[in-house]
């Protein structure tokens, strides 16, 4: 090998192959290089473009973090020279990419030339960004990645931050991260000084990021949604931990942001050391730039932007001791001695947000048109004369059932029967599986009216859906047939919806959380009359243009609220 070759690409190419078996693979490469590479190209970012393609991410049960989400990380925490800044599941250094490129402007004249003496130059190549990963391959997309972004001697090696106890000692300014989410089977290995009671992998790394900032470090760290809300044991010690140790800002991300890798759906955790806030801050992004779909494409709305604004001057605020103005839909403050005397000790965005959504603790929803956002808001404080009762007392609850799987003549006939991944918070009108009149009349599995209301109450808790045919659904779904003396259809259906946050709450279960009938039926709701409801139903209906018809019997009077309630009131 020539022996003028730098330390670090000899280490990237050391027993290194690019094996491409699939010739559509090979050919959006090669069209990638083709349309892409030009002389003046930055190679740093064309690497990182290349990455979805030269990857394996997820056979090693990871995926990419797109550039906008890390670089929207990165400006809030704000990394400054001569901070230790360190990743300890870095994968392919994005998020050490974005902390040097983002440190490196800070330094730069207009002309974009750095205004540091030698020393600090050392400092900013060679002494600050140092990242980890467990396994190799990963560590050599690292190494060239930061390579090509101007670091010729990267502080990137191979190592298990979870397993390597070496590493526990050590602590850092400035941590940035979206670790493993994926727990392997049996629980994922760890050395003796975690102190969680925790198997799970995303849980240990939190505590591990918590552990490793140093007495004024500050954190930005994705974590998955169970990390905000499960009510294991662990999972509550780690959220007791995060408010301990600086917690001031939990901001929800979409579902599907992370698509075409994963659709699960993500928060961000803000945590300084330096602040001890009386209130957390609670952001909520709706869009980030893309659509949230398999194949995401760019969009014009991007929350993002703003968002980072905003929380940087919030940080600021919490800094100098005192509460940031949360004035503006998308963001609430709630006191930190009111959400540790919650049992669960939940951080769920959503449940926070009520407060801004001016319509009440029942409904998780935003009104844009101010108008209707006051009129809901003089609606929701008349409530001395409402009703409080159940939900046993304002609809009929029945669950359905599976016919035995071997019997094929009980699938495959007339009757759509739903599952829990046919639930779409809408109207249901197709199933990918069916079954026969034999079928239910062999088995637990029900026929229910147009109209009935679903909700899931095994794994994703609370998620609903609307019949809009006959249909049949599997025992994992509890359905309601409402009183529609009572209570409106579509007031119980955008209920459950809004309670879904407290649903998860209160699921149990380990592996696969889930919630009780009888749970559902005793939840409590104070309940206005018939004509408030319906002008709640209105009003809303307005904002997210729900209905869209039952059957070609009821299309036409699924044009306003009588349609659903003309199919109750016609049993």
């Amino acid at each position: 090998m020539n022996p003028n070759i730098d330390e670090t690409i000899r280490k990237v190419f050391d027993r290194s192959y690019l094996r491409i078996l699939d010739s559509q693979v090979l050919s959006d490469f090669l069209k990638h290089l083709d349309n892409n590479f030009t002389q003046d190209l930055d190679l740093g970012d064309f690497y990182e473009s290349l990455l979805p393609i030269l990857g394996n991410q997820n056979e090693l049960g990871q995926f990419r973090t797109s550039r906008h989400i890390i670089d929207f990380i990165v400006d809030v925490v704000d990394p400054q020279l001569g901070e230790t800044i360190v990743d300890p599941a870095c994968g392919t250094a994005g998020f050490l990419v974005s902390a040097f490129r983002h440190v490196y402007r800070k330094n730069t004249d207009s002309e974009g030339r750095l205004k540091l003496n030698p020393d600090q130059i050392k400092t900013l190549y060679n002494d600050m960004i140092f990242g980890w990963d467990m396994e190799p391959q990963m560590v050599k997309f690292s190494l060239a990645n930061l390579y090509l972004h101007g670091m010729r001697v990267p502080n990137v090696t191979e190592k298990n931050s979870l397993e390597n106890e070496n590493l526990w000692d050590e602590s850092s300014d400035v941590i940035i991260a979206n670790p493993p989410f994926i727990t392997p089977k049996g629980g994922a290995k760890r050395h003796a000084k975690f102190t969680i009671s925790s198997n799970k992998t995303e849980v240990l790394f939190s505590e591990w990021i918590i552990r490793h900032l140093n007495f004024s470090g500050r954190t930005g760290f994705i974590v998955p949604d169970g990390i905000v809300f499960d009510s294991s044991k662990g999972h509550r010690e780690l959220r007791k931990m995060l408010i301990d140790n600086g917690l001031w800002a939990v901001v929800s991300l979409p579902s599907m942001v992370f698509m075409p890798y994963s659709g699960v759906k993500t928060t961000i955790l803000f945590l300084d050391k330096t602040i001890k806030p009386k209130s957390i801050l609670f952001y909520k992004i709706e869009n980030h730039g893309f659509s949230l779909n398999q194949n995401p494409y760019p969009i014009d709305e991007d929350d993002l932007p703003n968002a980072a604004d905003y929380l940087k001057k919030a940080s600021a605020v919490f800094k100098a001791g005192k509460n940031p103005n949360s004035d503006i839909a998308a963001v609430n403050l709630f006191e930190v001695s009111k959400i540790l005397n919650d049992k669960n000790i939940s951080l769920v965005t959503e449940t926070y947000l009520r407060e801004t959504s001016y319509v009440s603790r029942d409904f998780a929803v935003t009104i844009a048109d101010p108008a209707l956002k006051q009129e809901l808001k003089d609606l929701f404080a008349k409530r001395d004369g409402w009703r409080k009762c159940t939900l046993k007392d304002v609809a009929q609850w029945t669950s359905g059932g599976t016919p035995k799987a071997k019997t094929r003549a009980y699938y495959g006939g007339d009757i759509p029967w739903v599952v829990i991944g046919d639930l779409n918070e809408d109207i249901v009108n197709e199933t990918e599986k069916s079954i026969t009149e034999e079928g239910v009349r062999n088995s637990s599995a029900k026929v229910l009216e147009p109209g009935t209301i679903m909700f899931a109450m095994y794994g994703s808790i609370g998620k609903t859906g609307i019949m809009g045919k006959r249909m049949a659904t599997n025992q994992a779904i509890a359905c309601a047939t409402p009183k529609v003396d009572v209570i409106d259809p579509y007031f119980l259906f955008f209920y459950l919806q809004g309670q879904r946050d407290y649903f998860l709450r209160a699921g149990q279960g380990g592996t696969q959380s889930n919630i009780s009938q009888t749970i559902i039926k005793s939840w409590k709701i104070n309940l206005p009359d018939l004509e408030t409801q319906r002008r709640v139903v209105e009003i809303i209906r307005a904002q997210r243009n729900l209905l869209k018809g039952l059957t070609d019997q009821a299309e036409s009077k699924m044009r306003d609220i009588e349609g659903i309630v003309s199919t109750f009131s016609d049993r």
